[in-house]
């Protein structure tokens, strides 16, 4: 079954995160691993943080995926 098969038949919230890893063109191969670990980066220096740091950049715990991927 192709992604794009698969996409009409799962939920919308299912749907975008498949699409998220799983783009339908192949062309953004390279820009989308240079972003991915852009976020990865972001993400994990965020993580590194103690929750008072985070608080201090009005950051929640919640909020570090989000806004590690708000970074790309």
């Amino acid at each position: 079954m192709s992604i794009s098969a698969t996409l009409k038949t799962t939920s919308p919230d299912l749907r975008g995160l498949l699409k998220s890893f799983a783009p339908d063109k192949a062309a953004s191969g390279y820009l989308g691993l240079a972003l991915g670990m852009r976020a990865y980066r972001v993400y994990v220096a965020l993580d590194a943080k103690s929750d008072a740091e985070l608080a201090e950049m009005g950051i929640s715990r919640c909020d570090v995926p989000r806004v590690a991927f708000d970074a790309i």
